[in-house]
């Protein structure tokens, strides 16, 4: 794979970024070292029992290509405790776009079909206090299967970072749960 990307600043608190990725692969499948049913002798497996079964994969390449926009807004303002932030992601992705043709088997059309992701996350410090409250959603579509993720996380702040070197990072504990509509609960 061969990825490339940009961002580009709209103003002094947001961005813009996009990407490409472009791929090239192989798939291929052997199984001569498989074991089965039909070569079981009554007590056990017995490789020297022909199985019967055809290779009827075929090795095949292809080509891939993905595409992607984020935009952030970031606004920042210092207090007592530190930095207060207020920031908002947003992007959309899009996944095999050539939808590459997965023929394992001859004369078999078998498409990976595009895949669409969206997520949204937002940030916010209560001001005055280490705590913060992010809540996010995710939307992935691919084929006839969907998926759309819900949830928010406490961020309590354990350290500020350095403000004029940028050497020290801000450190974080988060926790928080999402729900994956209609299958799960997910904590994190």
């Amino acid at each position: 794979n061969l990825s490339i990307s940009a961002i580009v600043p709209l103003s002094s608190q947001s961005k813009l970024s996009t990407g490409f990725n472009f791929g090239y692969g192989q798939r291929s499948a052997n199984i001569s070292n498989l074991q089965w049913p039909g070569q079981y002798n009554g007590q056990t497996y017995d490789p020297n029992i022909a199985s019967n079964e055809t290779n009827l994969f075929n090795s095949f390449t292809f080509f891939d290509m993905s595409t992607g926009v984020h935009y952030q807004f970031l606004k920042s303002n210092g207090n007592t405790q530190g930095k207060d932030v207020f920031k908002i992601n947003a992007g959309i992705a899009y996944f095999h776009i050539t939808q590459p043709n997965q023929k394992f088997y001859s004369g078999a059309a078998d498409p990976l079909y595009g895949k669409i992701v969206l997520n949204a996350l937002m940030r916010y410090d209560i001001p005055q206090t280490k705590i913060g409250i992010v809540p996010s959603v995710v939307y992935m579509m691919q084929g006839t299967a969907r998926e759309m993720d819900l949830g928010a996380s406490i961020r309590y702040k354990v350290s500020e970072g350095t403000k004029v070197t940028g050497f020290k990072t801000e450190s974080a504990i988060s926790g928080g749960i999402l729900y994956r509509v209609n299958d799960a609960i997910i904590p994190q």
